[in-house]
C-alpha cells in the first residue's frame, strides 16, 4: 500500500495465503484490475485452488479466476512458465516456457501458447497441434509490439516449428508464422 503495509486483501497473511512455489512471469491487463502470474506453482491459497503454473488474480481481493483451471477439467501447464505478454486490448495472453501441454494434455503447446483472457482456451492456430508446432527447446522472454501484430520471443532454442531461429524470432500474432527477414 502506499504507506508501506502489507496489503492483506491481495495475499492474506495466514498459512493457507500465496503460491506454493516460484513466480517467473507477471502481466497486468491496462485497467490494473487483473494480474497474471506465470511460474513453477501448481495452487494458490491452498491446495483447493489448483493454479497448475499459470493464474488469473483480481489485484482488488487476491481471488483466483479458475478460467485456466475449470473445476471440471485439467488446467494448466505441465511445466514452468517463465514469460508472459498481455495484448493491449487485454484479451489475448501469450505464454512461453519449458512446457509442451496445456490443460492436462489435451493442448499441444511447445514452449509457447496463445490464450483467450476471457475463456482460457487456446488458439490452436497459432500453435497448430501437430509434432512440429512450437520451439525446440525454452522460451525465456516475450515482447508484443505496439500494434499488436509481432511477438518477439527469446530463449534457449534453436528452432520454430522446424525452422532455424537461433535464440530469437519474430512471430505473426495472429498465424504464428515465423516472421522472416
Amino acid at each position: 500500500t502506499s504507506d508501506g503495509s502489507i496489503d492483506t486483501t491481495f495475499h492474506p497473511v495466514s498459512a493457507s495465503g500465496g503460491f506454493n512455489s516460484s513466480i517467473s512471469a507477471l502481466a497486468l491487463n491496462s485497467a490494473g484490475t487483473t494480474l497474471y502470474v506465470g511460474g513453477l506453482f501448481t495452487t494458490y491459497r491452498a491446495a483447493a485452488n489448483s493454479a497448475f503454473r499459470i493464474a488469473k488474480l483480481s489485484t482488488t481481493d487476491g481471488s483466483i479466476d479458475t478460467i485456466f483451471h475449470p473445476v471440471s477439467a485439467s488446467g494448466g501447464f505441465n511445466n514452468t512458465v517463465s514469460a508472459l505478454a498481455l495484448n493491449s486490448a487485454g484479451t489475448t495472453l501469450y505464454v512461453g516456457g519449458v512446457f509442451t501441454t496445456y490443460r492436462g494434455g489435451a493442448n499441444s503447446a511447445n514452449r509457447i501458447a496463445k490464450l483467450s483472457t476471457s475463456d482460457g482456451s487456446i488458439d490452436t492456430i497459432f500453435h497448430p497441434v501437430s509434432a512440429s508446432g512450437g520451439f525446440n527447446n525454452t522460451v525465456s522472454a516475450l515482447a508484443l509490439n505496439s500494434a499488436g501484430t509481432t511477438l518477439y520471443v527469446g530463449g534457449s532454442f534453436a528452432a520454430y516449428r522446424a525452422a532455424i531461429c537461433g535464440y530469437a524470432g519474430a512471430l505473426d500474432t495472429s498465424s504464428g508464422d515465423l516472421i522472416l527477414p
